[in-house]
């Protein structure tokens, strides 16, 4: 099945970093309060890029609903998602994700992703 989004809140942040090749990529919030790529899979996702902005640029971030997301490694559908470095999804493997993919994708395609707040318990 194709990815597919039903978008919820969206915020406006200022990019931290370039971001011009990461929309659809998870991103966190740094110390001051920039959108940039996670460091490690266990950072506070805060959403996902919906634009494609440069550092100093204003990003849409999309925070709730079902988000279109490339992954990072191959994703089936049900499994609870976390950001790889790079933003893409993977397979969450600790205690914290972000999400839970509602399609499943091979590396480098899209996924359709059912956003959770504050993060999930991978059970």
């Amino acid at each position: 099945m194709a990815a597919y989004e039903i978008l919820g809140q969206r915020v406006s942040l200022i990019a931290g970093a370039d971001l011009t090749d990461k929309m659809y990529h998870f991103v966190k919030v740094d110390s001051t309060g920039k959108a940039v790529l996670p460091a490690a899979a266990t950072d506070a996702i805060v959403g996902v890029s919906y634009q494609t902005a440069k550092e100093g640029e204003a990003d849409t971030v999309i925070v709730s609903g079902v988000a279109r997301v490339v992954a990072g490694a191959t994703i089936v559908a049900g499994d609870p998602v976390a950001g790889d470095t790079s933003g893409a999804a993977v397979k969450a493997t600790g205690s914290v994700g972000y999400g839970i993919a509602l399609t499943a994708g091979a590396k480098g395609e899209q996924v359709a992703v059912l956003l959770k707040t504050v993060g999930v318990v991978n059970a």
